[in-house]
């Protein structure tokens, strides 16, 4: 018999949120390759872009953590994206980092999104 694992699903990482949609904002993904997944935390880029987020990229990149992507997004191009942003309890489990993020690198990007009031559980 073939075991079949069931991937994450959009928003399982959100424990609560604020009232209607005060948690919640779209942003612009930068394009790249494939899909990023629910779950991923990102950072902005200095064009007002999200990607995700990477604690040691000392260029352009997003090494400030700052939102929580909502659901699956294609950004073969540019994608408007839903995000958790602020005032928000999430299950760290659950979250998705970039490969290049090591222990201590997520723990800054916890306490980069504490600063934004989502709190990893």
């Amino acid at each position: 018999m073939t075991t079949y694992t069931e991937p994450g699903r959009a928003l399982d990482f959100l424990i609560s949120e604020a009232p209607g949609t005060l948690s919640r904002d779209t942003v612009t993904l930068a394009a790249g390759t494939g899909t990023v997944l629910a779950g991923t935390v990102l950072g902005a880029l200095a064009s007002g872009k999200y990607a995700a987020f990477d604690e040691d990229d000392s260029s352009d990149g997003p090494s400030t953590a700052s939102a929580i992507l909502c659901y699956d997004t294609d950004i073969t191009a540019d994608a408007t994206a839903t995000v958790i942003s602020r005032l928000a309890e999430v299950d760290g489990n659950l979250l998705v980092w970039a490969s290049a993020n090591d222990a201590g690198d997520k723990t800054a990007g916890i306490t980069e999104l504490a600063s934004q009031f989502i709190v990893v559980r």
